[in-house]
This record gives structure tokens, C-alpha cells and sequence, in this order.
């Protein structure tokens, strides 16, 4: 399925620095979601809570089910079809919906 950088937080744009709904200033710097064709798929999250660094590196299996995917078996989100993915994922105890875009990727 392809490459998506995150663009989006909650709807604000990333970079940036967000307060979550318990307080915790988050400073976000970015991320990256890759689904390879094989049935796996990889997601880095760039974040440091209240200054310490909470950044997410996982991988593992995913399942597409219409416009679902679940990484894991245990984070879904939507997938357009073609470039956006919005995924819910948890940042230090509270849930966060990110968007991954596939047309923010450059090649070089």
C-alpha cells in the first residue's frame, strides 16, 4: 500500500506542540506509517511528552477490511483507498487520531 507521512494531530498540524486532554504537553515532530504488500507494516511517531521522549517504533501485521485497517490487531483506523490513512493511537495513556498522508512522500 505504500509510504504516508504524518500531517496531521487531532487536526492540528504537525510539527507543532499540543496539551492532550490530561494536561501533558506534547511536542510532536512528526511520524511515519509504511504497509509493505507482504502483510506488515511499520509505524514511527516522533513525540516527547512533558519532556520525556515517548517516541513509538512498531511493526508488525495488519488486516484491511473495506476501508479498515487494523495494525496488529489492536489499533484501526481508515484507509481512503488511495493516500490518507487516520489512525487512533494511544501517546502516553490518551488516545490520539493521526493522519498519514501518501502524497506528502518526496521521492529523490
Amino acid at each position: 500500500m505504500g509510504q504516508y507521512n504524518m500531517t496531521m494531530m487531532d487536526g492540528g498540524s504537525v510539527p507543532d506542540i499540543f496539551i492532550d486532554s490530561a494536561g501533558n504537553e506534547l511536542i510532536l515532530a512528526g511520524g511515519e506509517l509504511v504497509i509493505r504488500d507482504d502483510g506488515d507494516y511499520f509505524l514511527e511517531i516522533s513525540v516527547v511528552v512533558n519532556d520525556v521522549d515517548e517516541s513509538v517504533n512498531v511493526s508488525g501485521p495488519y488486516s484491511l477490511s473495506g476501508s479498515t485497517v487494523t495494525l496488529s490487531g489492536e489499533f484501526a483506523g481508515r484507509y481512503d483507498g488511495e493516500n490518507v490513512v487516520d489512525l487512533t493511537y494511544p501517546i502516553s495513556g490518551i488516545q490520539h487520531l493521526f493522519t498519514f498522508d501518501k502524497s506528502s512522500v518526496f521521492d529523490n
